[in-house]
């Protein structure tokens, strides 16, 4: 987990900001035991074979700013997200 904080723009709440250390400590879990990836690498690899520039959820997975760090250690551009109720 890299040190600062994790930012980007929603399209609908504006800008979110999340320090990195509210986010976890060390390396965060991508796969589970059986080698199956958790939701969080498996959207954004998904969203990064799909060439996705934009996308709409729930507000609900407005915190996921893991996501956020996915795309950054992928090298992948990082989608507009309007964030949903």
């Amino acid at each position: 987990m890299p040190e600062g904080e994790t930012s980007w723009t929603d399209l609908v709440h504006g800008p979110i900001t999340f320090p990195n250390k509210d986010i976890g400590e060390g390396d965060f879990i991508i796969l589970r035991s059986d080698a199956t990836p958790i939701y969080n690498l498996a959207v954004v690899s998904d969203d990064v074979a799909m060439r996705l520039r934009s996308s709409s959820r729930r507000r609900s997975h407005l915190e996921h700013a893991k996501q956020i760090l996915l795309y950054e250690a992928l090298g992948a551009p990082i989608p507009q997200f309007a964030h949903l109720r």
